[in-house]
């Protein structure tokens, strides 16, 4: 059965690296972003294409768990740090820092340092499972599981800034682009905990083992494969701009606070004059077309927003929307839930979501209570 599972894992993974090699939009391959991090997604699934040729080629397994075990770790270093620097890629907009490469070389070659010292201390070959390679081979698992929550940690924290940077530009809920993010998370860090250990089971467990890596690793590249083809990363590139600029404009007005009063009024004034021209309603809003409506730059909108206590422009706009469906509700209750939710400017299961997470209630059960 092992032969089986190995060769589906080699079918899996062809299918999944020609599409990201060949089938993407031209516009993949030109948006230097996108390009960078299908290249990486690509180079980490070649390894684990090798990692399961070799096994599948060798019969590791059969040999004994101690030569699989260090195929495993040999491969899976790499795999998984190639895998986190593709996203933290889309993440960074480009910009990956040195120390995310190093992380994942390092932990790679000081594995392969400890395997060899400890074949060379024994005097046995490479593979020949003696105590001194069991033990560097757990301290190699140890150092694996090291690396990958570092690439966790980072990705999640990148992933909160994103989600701050997209709700402060973004009226409407588009953390929904950024969820399976979240999810590749959860499954490399499961993938690095578990994968040293249950080697050691038996075959059904490897079989259990087998599913929970490719179903995590084929719904990540199904996710990062749509995150190109959505242009999802042009979306958040647009908010990432935008948040590049609010600083830069923030620094200057610091630096010129004599006039700070003064702006303070007139942005005052023109939230006033936009909300009672019920300019939030408008569907697709972002927060430099709220500013641009206003007269006023959008470092001053975001400024204003989160002087008032909100957390973000996103909050904000929201809590307005729902008081006007809480009024329309109210007016008309003949009203469909898609017509108060158009009318206010959501989408429908956006619209029953925050409703519900704001009033407590669902829209038909505000309704039958007024």
């Amino acid at each position: 059965m092992l032969g089986e599972v190995q060769f589906a894992a080699i079918f899996s993974l062809v299918l999944m690296i020609i599409p990201l090699v060949t089938l993407l939009p031209h516009w993949v391959s030109e948006n230097k972003i996108c390009n960078r991090s299908r290249w990486l997604m690509v180079a980490g699934l070649c390894v684990l294409l090798i990692h399961f040729v070799l096994q599948y080629i060798l019969k590791f397994r059969a040999m004994g768990v101690i030569q699989a075990v260090t195929l495993n770790i040999l491969m899976f270093i790499p795999a998984a740090a190639l895998i986190g620097l593709a996203i933290l890629n889309l993440q960074r907009q480009g910009e990956l820092k040195r120390r995310d490469w190093l992380v994942g070389l390092a932990a790679w070659i000081l594995t392969i340092v400890l395997i060899v010292w400890a074949s060379s201390i024994d005097g046995q070959p490479l593979l020949a499972g003696s105590d001194q390679q069991k033990n560097a081979i757990q301290v190699a698992a140890c150092i694996y599981i090291i690396m990958q929550m570092y690439y966790s940690y980072t990705i999640l924290r990148e992933l909160r800034r994103m989600q701050l940077v997209l709700d402060d530009y973004y009226a409407s809920d588009h953390n929904t682009l950024l969820k399976w993010m979240k999810i590749a998370i959860v499954w490399l860090s499961l993938v690095s905990l578990l994968s040293p250990i249950l080697i050691f089971m038996s075959k059904w467990v490897l079989f259990l083992n087998f599913w929970l890596i490719f179903t995590g690793l084929f719904y990540v590249w199904c996710c990062f494969t749509r995150y190109f083809i959505s242009r999802s990363v042009v979306f958040v590139g647009n908010a990432e701009e935008s948040a590049a600029e609010d600083i830069h404009h923030e620094q200057v007005a610091v630096d010129d606070n004599s006039c700070l009063p003064e702006m303070n009024n007139r942005v005052e004034k023109a939230v006033e004059k936009w909300i009672a021209d019920h300019g939030y309603l408008e569907s697709g809003l972002t927060s430099p077309m709220a500013a641009s409506a206003m007269g006023i730059p959008r470092y001053l909108l975001t400024a204003w927003v989160k002087e008032k206590g909100y957390e973000s422009f996103t909050h904000w706009v929201t809590g307005l929307r729902i008081e006007e469906a809480k009024l329309v509700m109210k007016k008309h209750p003949d009203w469909s839930n898609e017509s108060v939710a158009d009318h206010c400017g959501f989408s429908r299961t956006h619209f029953q979501k925050v409703f519900k997470k704001m009033t407590g209630l669902s829209p038909t059960q505000y309704i039958n209570g007024i």
